[in-house]
């Protein structure tokens, strides 16, 4: 697997669970910029579930769980081209709690990869 490819997923579930970094990009107030309907393309544009699927057997069956449910909620989502209404939603807000218990879930299974 490569050690590049894992640093990007964490970096995934790291700004999916950063209300701070959605603050800031979603509204302009901070250096980058991005958008709800750009963060959820990230996940297709970086072939998740593709990745899931090569590293199946590295992965607790808890962490595939809980990837395989937090693409679920982000195909579930609805659509809304208003970050303000998104930043504040029941949806998003389970979004980020799930995507910081994978984030940290990732830490601890990948780490030997990520301390490269």
């Amino acid at each position: 697997m490569n050690d590049l490819t894992v640093v990007r997923i964490l970096s995934l579930f790291t700004d999916f669970s950063d209300v701070e970094y959605q603050r800031e990009s979603w509204f302009g107030i901070g250096k980058w910029v991005s958008s709800p309907d750009e963060m959820c393309n990230a996940i297709d544009d970086m072939l998740l579930t593709e990745w899931v699927d090569e590293n199946a057997e590295k992965m607790s069956p808890f962490l595939r769980r809980c990837i395989s449910e937090f693409i679920a909620a982000i195909d579930k989502l609805p659509e809304v081209s208003d970050p303000w209404a998104a930043y504040f939603s029941v949806e998003w807000i389970q979004i980020r709690l799930q995507a910081s218990v994978i984030r940290d879930l990732l830490s601890k299974e990948f780490k030997d990869q990520l301390a490269l």
